[in-house]
């Protein structure tokens, strides 16, 4: 497996996916702002070093970051704009090779 991106709008969905994620067999740890500069700079060595394939993070992440092995954007909630939306699916395909993008809604999403 290459990398995943799974995006979440707020912490809290972050670290209850990772964890689910995680029980369910595919290793993958939290990024975002409500973690410590040295937690975050450790999740991100781990992403980028290919410790961890599955990274669940709020937009706190990976701006600039050129990660050319990921294959798969999720987006757990809805973009907060269609601009975040283009810029963070930009992350998957650096390789040249196929990659998906998926986004998960349901009506209670729309507020």
């Amino acid at each position: 497996m290459k990398s995943i991106l799974v995006y979440c709008t707020k912490k809290a969905s972050c670290n209850h996916v990772a964890n689910f994620l995680t029980q369910n067999g595919l290793q993958s740890k939290p990024y975002h702002a409500g973690k410590t500069d040295e937690e975050r700079n450790y999740v991100q060595k781990c992403f980028i070093s290919g410790q961890i394939k599955v990274l669940v993070c709020t937009i706190a992440f990976s701006m600039g970051i050129d990660k050319s092995d990921v294959e798969a954007v999720v987006h757990f909630d809805i973009p907060k704009s269609i601009e975040n939306y283009v810029q963070e699916i930009g992350r998957a395909g650096r390789d040249g090779r196929v990659a998906r993008c998926h986004v998960f809604v349901s009506n209670d999403d729309y507020y």
